[in-house]
């Protein structure tokens, strides 16, 4: 249930909680989780005593936003900055006219194109975008196959990936069916690696409760420093 507080929008959840809770969604949506018989004067102290963090939080939360965006919306210019890894690169692009088709690699501080063709940013777009999806791929395929085993658990059925702005990734335990976000691509490894053990575990334990941290920090006990570059870049 949507409500107005003061000029912010706040989605509010009744639901089977002992305290109340004010949080930002990864998409900059404000959320209340309130306990089922709450009184609605308790809820309105509670916004009022906390409207600072909240206007603070919301403020973060698009900076971040607004950030993120500026790492997927190119014009592919000459020098413009590409992340990958958690690193910055300067796009080059080289026009080679004994070229086949356009290739994409990192050399050094550059992501370099080549292109057979005249400068053409909707093809060099897509061949980077093409290139990302490659490069996640290969490296979520590769934690996955590297945690199954340590974790023992049965083969996934399918890993899928998706372009994403609210969430990393998600797992369907019955199912054996993870799907992941392709922006990960632009953060450290370490924080991939971190993503991919959060949704393994949820094979174990579908919820975010006590039992599901204590199985990440067994597997990753630095997981919480691991899943920082993911909110701080």
């Amino acid at each position: 249930m949507l409500s107005n507080f003061e000029g912010i929008i706040i989605d509010v959840n009744v639901k089977r909680v002992k305290t109340m809770r004010l949080y930002i969604s990864r998409n900059g949506q404000a959320k209340l989780s309130v306990p089922i018989s709450c009184p609605k004067e308790e809820v309105m102290d509670f916004l009022h005593k906390n409207k600072e963090w909240l206007i603070g939080a919301l403020e973060r939360s698009k900076a971040r936003i607004q950030k993120e965006n500026q790492k997927t919306q190119h014009a592919m210019e000459q020098g413009e900055v590409f992340y990958y890894l958690g690193k910055k690169y300067a796009l080059h692009v080289e026009e080679h006219k004994q070229v086949k088709e356009i290739s994409v690699r990192i050399e050094g501080e550059k992501l370099v194109i080549e292109t057979p063709n005249d400068y053409n940013a909707d093809e060099i777009r897509n061949a980077v975008n093409k290139w990302y999806y490659k490069e996640i791929k290969a490296l979520i395929t590769h934690y996955v196959d590297k945690w199954i085993p340590l974790m023992n658990e049965k083969p996934l059925r399918a890993v899928q990936y998706k372009l994403w702005k609210s969430k990393w990734g998600t797992m369907m335990p019955t199912a054996r069916i993870a799907t992941f976000n392709i922006r990960l691509i632009f953060y450290p490894k370490e924080a991939i690696e971190s993503v991919v053990v959060h949704e393994l575990c949820h094979l174990k334990e579908p919820s975010h409760n006590v039992r599901f941290h204590a199985l990440m920090a067994h597997y990753l006990p630095d997981y919480k420093t691991r899943e920082l570059a993911l909110k701080n870049k």
